[in-house]
């Protein structure tokens, strides 16, 4: 492994397919609880896999469906993902992960707030 493929792409130091792997479970997390809590860097990368993820909601078919499943497997993300999530979004384009800076201890990574819009319409 070269040198410059760790180094390569946004922040974290791990070659691509390792970053990639990191991200499945923050995204079934952000599913099932709404908000979690994890370094700024991380938190863009989950915001760029949930914007293309709401996407593929507000479409609503079963090929949608499918590709949904195929990144996340599970149902219960896959079925809150489409009934919870992408009506709240059918309106906005775009950015529908919202980033909150809470700070960071000392010298620690700056953390990062994901909330997805769970609001409900009257």
């Amino acid at each position: 492994m070269k040198r410059e493929d760790v180094l390569s792409g946004p922040g974290i130091g791990r070659e691509f397919v390792r970053r990639f792997a990191g991200h499945r479970p923050m995204v079934k997390l952000l599913m099932n609880t709404g908000k979690i809590r994890t370094s700024q860097e991380k938190a863009e990368q989950v915001r760029f896999v949930m914007d293309r993820l709401v996407t593929l909601a507000t479409a609503d078919s079963d090929a949608a469906r499918r590709q949904a499943y195929k990144y996340l497997n599970d149902n219960r993300a896959l079925n809150r993902l489409f009934n919870h999530v992408a009506p709240c979004c059918q309106e906005v384009e775009g950015h529908y992960v919202r980033l909150t800076p809470i700070g960071g201890a000392g010298t620690a990574a700056p953390m990062t707030m994901v909330e997805l819009p769970l609001e409900e319409k009257p």
